[in-house]
């Protein structure tokens, strides 16, 4: 894994996200789409960083033990020591298949279990999001759906976006998804199947 790709990649840290790794495992944390490939890293280090406070005292401690006197010499090995606290603290990267990302919705089933939709990542849209089904009305009507995010979702003449309920079925409606049918919904599987 190239780090300074991961730093000069994509970070998508407002939410929390996941992906299948390269091992089969789902791995969940921040999503990075870097230059060499798409990673998820569970520790929240960028939203949360937890460096030691800055004290002016505590600046030159070591340069007397080195007999460092130089000014460029200090500056260095500030750097280095720098470079190294920060390599030392990085959090575990993870490789996942970039099909298989997607990002919590912030809603739950009726079981108290995250719901995941996939997303559109260069343009394409993912296949990592929840398949479920929605029960409701009298008679019960069962309806199985994908979560998916949309930009531009159209019914009739109306056009939305957010998160969105679509409806296997092509000839059925589909729906936004909202806190409402939190009590409603059953997540039975995800989008995503390994090629």
């Amino acid at each position: 894994m190239d780090i300074a790709g991961l730093i000069l990649g994509k970070v998508y840290i407002m939410f929390q996200y996941r992906g299948k790794s390269k091992a089969g495992k789902w791995i969940y944390g921040w999503f990075v789409k870097g230059t060499d490939g798409y990673f998820i890293f569970t520790d929240g280090f960028i939203i949360n960083p937890d460096f030691p406070e800055y004290h002016y005292q505590g600046m030159g401690c070591g340069l007397e033990d080195r007999n460092i006197t130089d000014r460029y010499e200090a500056m260095q090995y500030g750097w280095e020591e720098a470079i190294n606290e920060f390599y030392n603290n990085l959090p575990e990267f993870i490789e996942v298949h970039p099909d298989s990302i997607a990002m919590n919705t912030g809603i739950q089933d009726k079981n108290r279990i995250d719901i995941y939709g996939s997303i559109e990542i260069d343009g394409e849209l993912t296949h990592g999001g929840d398949d479920i089904t929605l029960n409701y009305g009298i008679p019960p009507i069962t309806e199985n759906l994908s979560i998916i995010w949309t930009n531009q979702e159209y019914i009739g003449d109306f056009s939305v976006s957010g998160w969105w309920m679509k409806n296997k079925d092509p000839g059925k409606y589909s729906s936004s998804l909202s806190k409402d049918y939190e009590m409603d919904i059953e997540i039975i599987g995800n989008q995503y199947k390994e090629k």
